[in-house]
Parts: C-alpha cells; sequence; structure tokens
C-alpha cells in the first residue's frame, strides 16, 4: 500500500508544473485512481514536497524540486522493493527448512521402527523363510 502512495506521489510531482497550479481534478486524473488521492496529499503534505492553494489543490514549493531531483520518492520504492524480495527469499528458505524437517522425520521414525523390529526374533525368522525359498527354487 506504501508502494501505491508512493508511486502517487510521484505522478503528482511531474503533473506539477512551476507556473501552474494543479487543480484537484487534474491530480486525480494523473493518479487514475481518487481513492488514493487523499492518501498521497497527505504523504506529500507530510513531507512539505507541495503546498495546499486556496481552490483545494496543490501547488509546488521550493522543495518540490530538490525532491524530484533527489528522487526521494523512488529511492523510497527501491527500499520497499529490496524489502519485499528479502521477505521473500525468507520464506522460501523456510519453506525449505519446513520441507527437509519433515523428511527428516520421516526417516528418524522408519529407522526408529526397523531398529525395533532388529531387537525381536523376527529377523531371524524371516532370513531363515528366505533361505529356504531360495532353497526349494534352485533345487
Amino acid at each position: 500500500m506504501k508502494k501505491d502512495i508512493y508511486i502517487g506521489c510521484i505522478e503528482v510531482l511531474h503533473s506539477l508544473s512551476p507556473d501552474k497550479h494543479g487543480k484537484e481534478d487534474d491530480i486525480i486524473n494523473a493518479l487514475s485512481k481518487k481513492a488514493i488521492y487523499v492518501l498521497v496529499k497527505n504523504e506529500l503534505l507530510a513531507h512539505d514536497a507541495v503546498r495546499r492553494n486556496g481552490f483545494g489543490g496543490l501547488s509546488m514549493n521550493d522543495k518540490t524540486q530538490s525532491l524530484i531531483a533527489s528522487r526521494y520518492f523512488e529511492n523510497l520504492i527501491e527500499d520497499i522493493e529490496k524489502n519485499e524480495y528479502d521477505r521473500g527469499l525468507d520464506n522460501k528458505s523456510k519453506y525449505i527448512g519446513i520441507k527437509y524437517t519433515r523428511y527428516a522425520f520421516w526417516l528418524s521414525f522408519i529407522s526408529l521402527i526397523i531398529s525395533i523390529l532388529a531387537t525381536t526374533p523376527l529377523p531371524k525368522h524371516f532370513y531363515g523363510w528366505v533361505a529356504n525359498m531360495f532353497r526349494t527354487c534352485f533345487s
């Protein structure tokens, strides 16, 4: 959500020109979403990137050009994208860890069953049965 707001801030800053005041309808058209307009306007006012004019619109101030030139909002978007990418990698590594933990659990469970069966006389009878089968088949 924050990323969409910053993208909207970039669009609004680029739609404003130094000699004209941005009317509210023009800014909403630049954003293509009316729902995000209030959030973008509040974000721009919080960063002191624009000032309100008396007609409900926004106009440029001294800090607007410096924010555009310094790519302030672009850098914030890049930080958000890096965090999203890192979060995705972290989730993938957790999924792989869970997958191999399940595999290790079942492997240890099967080895436990085999070791329990090995302590009983059952393997001795099984090997004897297999030996008798071979003797009867090949004799």
